[in-house]
């Protein structure tokens, strides 16, 4: 089945780039030329888009939902094997190299387009029931988009948009499970942060020459970007400034330094894939 070569490649990149620590460009190219080979090798009848899946018969839904699935840990394998340079991306003071900037781009790509697959999954009414694998997917991507949010505000629409449908999905299947609340509850705090980092920056005014002087309200001017922190603090156990260096063409450091006057600051190990899910098909 081709659910199960995915699944194969997706335990080895996290064998190799989790558990081993191992990342270079290198390693990474070959694992992508190794989801494209699985991509190209794929039925045709899986790449064919369903009509209408929702007034269907139950096999051609359930056929649907196999599409769906499928599609969904293409984009995850992706997504795992590029979010170092993702991370490295968003944690970076100066524009990175070329061959980093697409990786990382990659993976934003990957948990958009998951995300968008699972939107136009409920909207066509094929999510049923538990779908265990499908909320920690969609969680999985929600948190890229969110911290890319987060990090880098404004973003394009159509990672906001993803990031909101994400939630949505989540908040489908929360009604009959827990853990989807809780990775609902999660990307929500996360919301919060974000517009609490908005509001922190729109506060701060536009230009240097002029600053807010008295204010009747009683909240510290800083209180928003503080509030924020601590959030994410207690999300995930974000590192304090700690000395990672990039060697040429390699991220074996997983730890990276804090910008200077940043507020993100991220430790590799905080986006493990472990401390997410314990995904089915990887036990």
């Amino acid at each position: 089945m081709a659910s199960n070569r995915v699944s194969t490649i997706i335990n080895d990149i996290t064998d190799t780039l989790y558990d081993q620590k191992k990342v270079t460009t290198a390693i990474v190219e070959q694992f992508l030329q190794d989801i494209e080979r699985w991509k190209r090798e794929l039925p045709a009848s899986v790449k064919i888009p369903s009509a209408d899946p929702s007034p269907g018969t139950v096999t051609q839904q359930h056929g649907a939902i196999a599409k769906v699935y499928v599609s969904c840990l293409y984009y995850l394998a992706v997504m795992l094997v590029s979010r170092p340079f993702l991370v490295s991306a968003l944690t970076s003071k100066g524009p990175g190299k070329g061959a980093h900037t697409q990786l990382a781009a990659a993976c934003l790509d990957a948990a958009m387009y998951l995300s968008q697959t699972c939107s136009e999954a409920l909207n066509a009414g094929l999510l049923q029931g538990n779908m265990c694998i499908m909320k920690a997917l969609v969680f999985a991507s929600g948190l890229v988009l969110g911290l890319e949010i987060f990090a880098k505000y404004p973003v394009e629409s159509d990672i906001s948009n993803a990031f909101e449908g994400a939630k949505d999905v989540l908040r489908h299947l929360a009604t009959q499970s827990p853990q989807a609340a809780h990775y609902l509850d999660i990307l929500t705090n996360l919301s919060g942060a974000i517009e609490k980092r908005r509001s922190n920056e729109a506060s701060s005014g536009r230009s240097r020459y002029v600053s807010k002087l008295f204010s009747l309200d009683a909240t510290p001017e800083n209180a928003g970007s503080q509030s924020a922190q601590q959030m994410l603090d207690t999300m995930f156990p974000f590192t304090d400034s700690q000395t990672g260096q990039m060697m040429d063409d390699t991220m074996q450091d997983w730890v990276f330094q804090q910008p200077d006057g940043s507020d993100f600051s991220l430790d590799w190990e905080t986006l493990n894939v472990s401390l997410w899910d314990t995904y089915p098909f990887l036990s």
